[in-house]
Order: C-alpha cells, then structure tokens, then sequence
C-alpha cells in the first residue's frame, strides 16, 4: 500500500467504529430495564436527560441511532469504493468494486454490528454511562431528521393497521419465578430466599379463610366475666388480646387487651366484668384478601379481627401475626412451644393432629396423598367418611391408612397414620431428621 492511501484507509475504520458506537448503543439500551435506567439517571444531569427521553419517545432514539450508523456505514462504502478504484492494480472497474463491497460489508458486520452489540448487551450500564454525551448531542443534532423519519414510519404503520404499543411491565410474575429458579440452580439464590419470595406472590392471591384460627379454636371470653377470670385466661393462653362474646359467639361484642385490664389491676381495681374492658371489633369477610386486610391493620393501627360467614356468624378469627407469617412462616414466641404435629410411635406407625396439612404430611413422610376439597387430615377424613367421624375408624388411601384416636361430636383432633412399607423395607418419612419428627 502506497503511503499517500494511509489517511483514506483510516478514515475508513473510524467509519466502521463510529457505526460501532451506534449499534453497540442500539443494543445497550434496549437491553436496559427499569432499575438499570433509573441507576444511569442518578448519574448526572446528561445521562439523566438522555433516559428520560428515551422513556418518553424510544421510537425516536432508535430513528436516530440507525440513521448515525447507516450514514456512517454509506460513507465507509464511499471511502472503500475509493480505495478499490486507486488499488485495482489491472481488476476491472466492476471487479474491483465488487471486491471492496464484499470486503466492507463482512467488515461492517462483524466489526460494526456483531461484535459491538455482543459486547454491548453484556455491559450495558457502562457502555450507555460511558458515551451518553456524544449520543445525547448526536441525538440534538439529528432530531429534525429523526422526528420526520418517526412520523412517516407510524403514520405508515397506522395506514396498515397497526397499533401503537402497549407498554409491558418492566418484569412479570412469570420472569420473576423463572428468574428465581435460574438463581437457586446457579447458587446465586438461596432456598429460603426463594420461598419467602414465592410467599410474597401467593400472598396477594390468599383470602382470610386460609390464614384465619377457625372458630372451634377460638379463645373467647363471656362478656360477664370477671376480671380475675379474665386474667386467668390470660395466664394460662399467654395471649395479648382476645375476643369477647355475649351469649354466643356468633355475637363478638368486642376485643379485651390485656394492658387495659392491668392498668385497672395495679390500681385494685378488680370489681368489673369484662365487657368494660372492650374496644369495637373490626369484622371481616372470609373471602377478603389478605393483602387487603393488612392495609387495613396498617391504616387502621389493628392487630386483630373477627372473620364471618356469608350468613353473618362467626367464622373465626385473624391477627397480625397470622398475616405475617403467611410470608416468613411461623413465629414462635418465648411463651409457647408447640408440640410437634407429628409424633413417631415405636411400631413404625405416626399420630398426627387432624389440623395438619396434607402437603406438610406429605413432605415429613414422603408421601403423594392427592388433595381435593380438603387441605387437613381432618378433612380428608371428613371427605372420604361422608361425615364426622368416630375414635377407631379408619380409611385407607394410596396405601396409607388413618384411624380417628380422638375426637367429639364436633371435630377430629388425632389421627393414627399407618404407612405401608416399601420394597426395600423402608418406611416413608423413617431417615427424617428428629428436628422434623419426634421419635
């Protein structure tokens, strides 16, 4: 190559660079999401009014980098074509030109397309932070052109049928999960992480049936109670708060804290019933949200309410901290310990509360009982029996069999679950740790 060529052939690739510049951009902030434009914003004036208006008129920003990169890969065509009709060295003049187009367009796609956009979309804050002045000035210069070439496409388009488009949320529920499950196999996520986010979504879709302490688990009070048995339940139920009924409980008439009680005990007070002691209570339906009854305690500075019925009765009852622990899970307190759910016999066999969910005695025990119209073992019982059970009947399910141990006219309280052995002479649930199951 003769010396006089060397700035021509310079020209060249800071042709193919500029265009560079234009698709890596392209590619940079349409890779952007949400949270990554509001970051580039807070870096400075510039950066901050270049995504604001790519926000507002996107198709605009898009015009304007295309028409950056396609002039400037035209005029890389130009100088090419140039440099082939100087350096043809004998080719024909239609041969050397077909040569300088094949090389210029393998030189504009890879090294003017491909590859910046590759190295674009990997970093896409530092490429947009990096050049947003050049581009934001561009972007000025070449508005007039930009904001013709806009108009004719969506007047086009509007002429065909087409519809502007709907803006999409900047990631669904659906991206979300998918983006959770890929974080837990990669390790970037932890398990736990990844429950308590799945909780959160479920949240919004839970109602207060599914979280409520039902009414036969209630502890109430009478409104004509004394203020020594109230304290009496007090103590013995280590509860802050508690419901007040008269006659029935299907007619709440308040709720009792305790503090309210104490400030009158300190000053020997003793001689009042428990109805004076009341604050109205906040009733709910059972098919209410339970999203929407937190706003409700947060608004409203509650912690407790009494859930009814379609026909007005009381169906049980819900608290603040049965709310959050649909999210965290349960919540144990220094005044309680549970006993275990489950409790391992020597025979092999379990005896399980009747309240225990299927999906928990499925976990603890390795099982794949179906559900239907019942979440309980209770109320797989109640399913499968027609009716309310007596203590020593039994019923037998994908070779799991459960006999009712305890009970009354109104409820099952202990179930005996008999699990069949597998080949191997294991039983299901019998390698669990002892934190899970009590031996």
């Amino acid at each position: 190559m003769s010396q006089p060529h060397t700035p021509e052939v310079l020209f060249f690739f800071a042709l193919v660079l500029l265009s560079a510049v234009f698709a890596g951009m392209e590619a940079a902030l349409t890779s952007l999401n949400k949270a990554a434009i509001q970051r580039i914003s807070e870096r400075g004036r510039l950066r901050a009014r270049l995504m604001a208006l790519y926000e507002e008129q996107p198709d605009r920003v898009g015009a304007a980098l295309m028409i950056g990169k396609g002039a400037a890969g035209v005029a890389a065509s130009v100088v090419a074509s140039g440099l082939a009709l100087d350096l043809r060295a004998g080719l024909s003049r239609g041969g050397a030109l077909a040569i300088a187009a094949g090389v210029v367009i393998l030189i504009l796609l890879v090294l003017g397309e491909l590859a910046p956009k590759a190295f674009a979309r990997g970093r896409a804050e530092a490429v947009v932070s990096n050049v947003a002045g050049p581009i934001r000035a561009f972007l000025w210069a070449a508005s007039p052109v930009s904001w013709t070439l806009s108009k004719i496409a969506s007047g086009i388009a509007h002429a065909l049928g087409g519809r502007p488009p709907t803006p999409a949320p900047a990631v669904t529920e659906e991206e979300m999960k998918a983006l959770m499950e890929a974080g837990v196999e990669e390790g970037a996520i932890e398990q736990e992480e990844q429950k308590l986010i799945h909780s959160i979504f479920a949240f919004a879709d839970t109602t207060v049936r599914e979280v409520m302490v039902p009414r036969v688990d209630m502890v109430c009070v009478e409104a004509t109670a004394s203020m020594e048995e109230v304290l009496e339940v007090f103590a013995e139920k280590k509860f802050s708060r508690m419901p007040v009924y008269d006659e029935t409980v299907d007619n709440i008439v308040g709720i009792i804290h305790i503090k309210n009680i104490l400030n009158f005990w300190r000053r020997q007070i003793t001689d009042m019933k428990a109805m004076e002691f009341v604050v109205f209570p906040h009733f709910v339906p059972v098919t209410k949200k339970v999203i929407e009854l937190l706003e409700e305690f947060r608004q409203r500075q509650l912690h407790m309410a009494i859930v009814v019925d379609e026909y007005g009765g009381t169906a049980g009852l819900v608290t603040m901290e049965d709310l959050i622990e649909e999210i965290v899970g349960e919540i144990e307190d220094e005044h309680r310990r549970p006993a275990p759910p489950i409790k391992k016999l020597e025979d092999g066999s379990y005896v399980a509360d009747a309240r225990v969910e299927i999906d928990h005695l499925n976990e603890l025990l390795s099982l794949d009982l179906p559900k239907g119209e019942f979440e309980t073992v209770g109320g797989l019982l109640y399913h499968r029996l027609g009716k309310i059970p007596a203590r020593g009947e039994q019923t037998e399910l994908d070779g799991v069999r459960f006999t009712v141990l305890e009970g009354d006219a109104r409820r099952i309280r202990r179930v005996k679950v008999e699990v069949a052995k597998q080949d191997d002479g294991e039983v299901p649930g019998s390698k669990l740790e002892g934190s899970k199951l009590e031996p």
